[in-house]
């Protein structure tokens, strides 16, 4: 009796990183490490202005009051511009609260309990003692919960294919649900939300701190050479360049610092204030649960508070099955 040859090609399990799965318009960088936008054209202009303005400030102010004034001048602007860095380029390389999106049995599960849903006539009508759907006037189907006496609707994502969290929301530039979303900020090049949004805010408080001190040498070094008979109006023309760049960017980011202050402040974020989720005249439950009692307590921990950890496990490992004859190609 001849022996029967299976010619069935045999599947094998590679174990692989997680980053390379997951779904959405994201960039990964040093192997699942770094994570942000793959749109990051704002960022790079952001970053030669700023390295620009460093340009010039090093190049002209910076040896003129070295000697006129301090040598501590330069070492602390130097000093300045590092943390000026270093929080954009935190915020923009954290991943902001991204949420996993469900498995392949997790979405059968759900779409069978949205479709048992649907069909049952009435609103208020459960389907499941452990997972509880209902429908509004409009058929749609979401899911209700209470955090601390204040009900929340939590509806469906039909991208992500998944129940999004009180606090979340979808962006439509990373295609993906961000935990505490609060807006997609093409200067950083991310979306801010829960585990970045203290770093944001770091930066664009650093932003105005280093615009007041690079303007205030600006005048200084204008009012010096000024004074100084021998000088001409071309060697303090960079300064007031850099003065009226200055005054620009403290206008505009010093407006918008103020604005997270007061979100800091009173626990809420962009995208809440927007659609009006703690307002009295669109609810009338509009108690924030999120709210600690007093502007200090949501400061110290929407800025001291431990870290998120990161949901996507970027860095993990899955093991995927793939046909032999696959991996030849």
């Amino acid at each position: 009796m001849s022996e029967v040859i299976n010619t069935r090609p045999k599947a094998t399990t590679v174990k692989v990183r997680r980053w390379k799965l997951i779904e959405g318009n994201h960039s990964f960088c040093c192997d699942g490490r770094i994570v942000c936008a793959r749109n990051f054209a704002g960022l790079v202009f952001v970053v030669i202005l700023i390295l620009g303005i460093g340009a010039m400030y090093f190049a002209v102010d910076c040896p003129y009051l070295a000697v006129k004034v301090s040598p501590a001048i330069p070492f602390f602007g130097c000093l300045f511009y590092v943390f000026l860095l270093c929080y954009l380029f935190k915020t923009s390389c954290t991943d902001p609260g991204f949420l996993p999106r469900p498995t392949a049995d997790e979405i059968r599960f759900i779409a069978q309990q949205r479709l048992k849903s649907t069909s049952q006539a009435g609103e208020g009508t459960s389907v499941d003692n452990s997972f509880k759907l209902t429908t509004d006037s409009r058929n749609a189907v979401y899911q209700q919960i209470e955090v601390k006496g204040r009900q929340f609707k939590i509806r469906f994502c039909d991208t992500c294919q998944m129940f999004r969290p009180p606090r979340a929301s979808h962006c439509s530039q990373c295609n993906s649900c961000v935990d505490e979303f609060d807006h997609h900020c093409p200067v950083v090049g991310n979306c801010v939300g829960k585990r970045n949004h203290r770093y944001f805010f770091i930066f664009l408080i650093w932003v105005v701190f280093m615009c007041i001190y690079v303007f205030a040498c600006n005048v200084t070094v204008i009012v010096l050479r000024t004074r100084d008979g021998q000088s001409s109006v071309n060697d303090y023309v960079v300064s007031v360049v850099e003065a009226i760049i200055c005054i620009a960017a403290i206008l505009t980011t010093g407006g918008f610092t103020c604005c997270h202050c007061f979100l800091m402040g009173t626990a809420s974020t962009t995208n809440e204030r927007h659609k009006g989720t703690f307002n009295a005249d669109k609810f009338k439950n509009n108690m924030n649960p999120y709210h600690r009692g007093s502007c200090v307590k949501n400061f110290a921990h929407a800025l001291c508070g431990p870290q998120t950890p990161s949901l996507i496990d970027r860095r993990g490992y899955v093991i995927v099955n793939i046909d032999e004859t696959k991996t030849q190609r």
